[in-house]
């Protein structure tokens, strides 16, 4: 996909495949990448449930 005109990657978890746990950890995922700030990693755009 596309953001602003740059190519980015979509990560895609399907909330109904996985248990609670796995959900948990999803969502504690979503919240670190949030912060996550290196010129090596991606960078959070977005985030929807």
């Amino acid at each position: 996909g596309t953001s602003g005109g740059e190519e980015v990657s979509v990560f895609v978890y399907d909330i109904k495949a996985g248990g609670d746990s796995q959900l948990e950890i999803a969502r504690n995922a979503v919240k670190r990448l949030k912060t996550l700030r290196h010129p090596s990693i991606l960078t959070y755009v977005d985030s929807l449930e």
